[in-house]
């Protein structure tokens, strides 16, 4: 932000989170107008209905760069010995809960056209903030197996991520299944 608008801004961590979240901060009224014209939200998400903008969910190029750079920071690989798990998972506030539900489902229909499959949507946990509002979380997993690795290796290959250690991480299980698969 700094580099392209030349404008201040800070990053701080979210003191009061365990998972390393930041919050940015501009401080330039031109620029956070432009921002919000683009389709960013402002304020805590997590209380917000939103969509992803149609100029980028209408544009191939621009949703797959969305998505890595959403799967980067807001997803995680994880595994054990049969199934390697590409997850992504957000919580809002349980009174517009429904809006979660069709963010994720857009973002699962989109990962479909390139053969990504993943599982339905599914609740994966419950949260009481402090100021007393109950959050649920809503999440979904692209999966690849040794039998098949195609969804996993699709993700991979199409999608991926911008965040090399997560990249690396699935590339790493990707090739351990690919060599272990039956013949």
């Amino acid at each position: 932000i700094g580099k392209i608008f030349n404008v201040k801004y800070k990053i701080r961590s979210v003191i009061t989170n365990t998972y390393g979240v930041k919050s940015l901060y501009v401080f330039d009224a031109t620029v956070l107008r432009m921002l919000k014209l683009c389709g960013v939200p402002e304020g805590n998400k997590v209380l917000q209905e939103y969509q992803i903008p149609s100029w980028i969910n209408n544009n191939d190029e621009f949703m797959i760069e969305f998505l890595r750079r959403m799967f980067s920071n807001d997803g995680c690989v994880t595994h054990n010995e049969n199934r390697v798990k590409i997850k992504i998972m957000f919580h809002k506030s349980e009174k517009i809960l429904e809006d979660n539900y069709k963010f994720l489902d857009s973002i699962r229909l989109f990962l479909s056209k390139y053969n990504i499959k993943s599982t339905n949507v599914y609740k994966c946990g419950i949260c009481h903030r402090k100021d007393g509002i109950k959050t649920v979380g809503l999440g979904f997993e692209i999966q690849g197996t040794k039998k098949n690795i195609n969804s996993a290796l699709n993700f991979y290959h199409i999608i991926g991520f911008s965040d090399k250690t997560k990249n690396n991480k699935l590339e790493n299980f990707i090739k351990k299944f690919a060599l272990e698969k039956p013949l």
